[in-house]
Formats: structure tokens, C-alpha cells, sequence
């Protein structure tokens, strides 16, 4: 198990250490671009601070839940501290990712092109960072269902739980890819981010309903994506143009919702008897 823990650790740290090289790397290609709108704006320097805090935080919040899984006797990727480190480690490239969008779109200089990329780029973020929780509360609810029902076996609850994500991630995935102009993604794909997130909350509303969470509060959890989903509106709002100092205060708003949200994580629940 010590080696298993080990391989875990080095793939981790592998991935992220790439993933952030990769983000550099793109910086690095577009910076006469970047340049031009942190240039233009003076609060832009405070916006890629505000940036680079949330990625500290995510980074606190998956290595704080990361260490909570390898501290276990036993480790399983499908247990519920590594769908929730994965679910913040995948906001890091998301955030890394927001701030080239941010910039991208301050400097007033892309082609349509270019931005469809960068749309499509980014709701694929988006796609993956539901997978981990979708992930989870499937599985709980598979277990759920295969204790108070004798006419299932645990290998076609598994399967469907697989059909599940690969159903939703592919037709996430096809619809990305063959979008034809921006205006299509960014009607069609926020009410489906949203839905997916208005899963989530149910999931975890249901999930604390039925005591079936004993690592995280589903209540808390419930109540943080409630507010996530409002801030998104917001953040929508706020983002329709580039203005820093707009997309600032959405940051800092989600900033605190995300807290809320880690709370949720690594609180216990109070079940009432």
C-alpha cells in the first residue's frame, strides 16, 4: 500500500507540475497580447493577484484533502477526500485558464477564431470539474440503491454509474467540439453548466437527506453550490464585458462561495437520530 500511496504521490505532482508548465508555456507564446490589455487597464495587476490567491486556495484545499486520503490505511480513487482534492486540482487549470481569458479578452485584439478556442477550452474546464462530484454522489447513490434493492448486483450498478459519466462527458465533449460560433456556446452552454450544477446540489441535498455522506456535509455542500450557481449568474453578468474591476468583485464573491463549498468537504455531519 506504501508504494501504491507513493506511485499516487509522483503521478500527482507529475501531472500538475506539467499542467502548470503548459499554462506557462501559453503565457509565455501570447505575452504581447496579454501585454497590451494589462497595459490598458491599471487594475489589471490586481486582477492576476486576485487570480493567483484562488489558485492558492485551491491549491490549500486539494493538497489539505490529498493529505487526508493518503493519511488512510487504505486508499481508493473512488473514495470521497480524492474526488473532492481532484475536484479543487482541476479549478487550479481552470483558474490558470481564466486569467488567460481574462487578458485574452482585455486586449480588444482576438479574432472571432481565437475566441471560439477559448470558449471551447473553457467549458471543457468546466465539464471536468463536475466529473469528480458526479463521480461521488453516483457512487453513493449506487451503494444506496444496491442496499435497499435485492433485484441488483453491484457489477450493473457499477456499469451504470460508467454509462452515466461517459454518456454526459461525451455529449458534453461532441457538443463543444462541433460548436460552430461562439454565440452558439455561450447560449447553449451556461443552462447546461447550470443544470449540471443544479445536479450537484440535488445529488448532495438528497445524499445529506438520507445520511448517506459520512466524510463530507452534504448540507453545507447543498447550500455552497445554491450560492455558486447564483454567483455564476453574477459572475455572467459582471463578465459581459471586460471591465477588472467587475470581474475582481466576481472573483472575490466566488472566492468566499468556494469556502463555504470546502467546508462542506471536510465537515462531518450532524445527523439527527
Amino acid at each position: 500500500m506504501k508504494q501504491k500511496k507513493n506511485r499516487f504521490k509522483i503521478l500527482l505532482i507529475l501531472l500538475n507540475i506539467l499542467t502548470i508548465i503548459g499554462f506557462f508555456v501559453l503565457f509565455f507564446t501570447y505575452m504581447p497580447l496579454l501585454k497590451k490589455a494589462i497595459d490598458k487597464y491599471d487594475t489589471a495587476w490586481f486582477l492576476i493577484g486576485i487570480i493567483f490567491i484562488r489558485i492558492g486556495n485551491f491549491g490549500f484545499f486539494s493538497s489539505y484533502l490529498y493529505k487526508k486520503w493518503f493519511n488512510q490505511e487504505v486508499i481508493y480513487t473512488s473514495d470521497g477526500f480524492f474526488l473532492f482534492a481532484l475536484f479543487f486540482n482541476i479549478f487550479i487549470y481552470g483558474k490558470f485558464f481564466d486569467l488567460f481569458s481574462y487578458l485574452s479578452f482585455g486586449s480588444e485584439e482576438i479574432t472571432e477564431s481565437f475566441f471560439l478556442i477559448i470558449l471551447k477550452i473553457r467549458y471543457m474546464i468546466l465539464i471536468l470539474e463536475a466529473i469528480p462530484l458526479l463521480y461521488h454522489g453516483l457512487e453513493v447513490l449506487v451503494n444506496f440503491i444496491k442496499v435497499y434493492s435485492e433485484k441488483t448486483n453491484k457489477t450493473q450498478l457499477k456499469k451504470l454509474r460508467q454509462i452515466i459519466i461517459l454518456v454526459f462527458l461525451s455529449m458534453m465533449t461532441i457538443l463543444i467540439i462541433l460548436a460552430p460560433n461562439s454565440t452558439f456556446i455561450i447560449n447553449l452552454f451556461p443552462i447546461l453548466v447550470l443544470g449540471t450544477i443544479l445536479g450537484i446540489i440535488i445529488m448532495f441535498l438528497f445524499m445529506y437527506k438520507m445520511k448517506l455522506l459520512s466524510q463530507a456535509n452534504g448540507l453545507i455542500i447543498g447550500l455552497g453550490f445554491i450560492l455558486f450557481m447564483l454567483s455564476s449568474f453574477l459572475r455572467s453578468f459582471l463578465s459581459a464585458q471586460f471591465d477588472p474591476i467587475l470581474i475582481i468583485i466576481s472573483e472575490i464573491i466566488d472566492m468566499f462561495v468556494f469556502f463555504i463549498i470546502f467546508i462542506g468537504f471536510i465537515k462531518k455531519p450532524n445527523y439527527k437520530t
